[in-house]
């Protein structure tokens, strides 16, 4: 459950997002799975908090589906076991 203040934590949560994607758009190929990793473990971040907002629920589907989208080519591999709980945990 989350408490407090819900509009910082999505401005918040936001901002990683934005910034992951920011790293993510810049990496570099030996650095795109570490970026990839990220970005989609702040987006699934950030749809838990637009759950807690009333009318959110779509934003929250689009934000969860984009991050499988983002696991899933690593999760395939049985050796990444990071990647395999990234997406687990969506």
């Amino acid at each position: 459950q989350l408490l407090g203040d819900t509009p910082k934590a999505h401005r918040n949560f936001k901002t990683a997002v934005d910034e992951a994607r920011k790293v993510r758009d810049d990496a570099a190929a030996a650095d795109r799975r570490a970026a990839d990793l990220d970005l989609g473990r702040s987006l699934d971040k950030f749809a838990g908090v637009l759950l807690t907002q009333p009318g959110k629920a779509k934003e929250a589907r689009e934000a969860i589906d984009e991050a499988i989208r983002l696991f899933k080519p690593y999760a395939d591999d049985p050796k990444d076991a990071e990647a395999r709980k990234a997406m687990a945990d969506a």
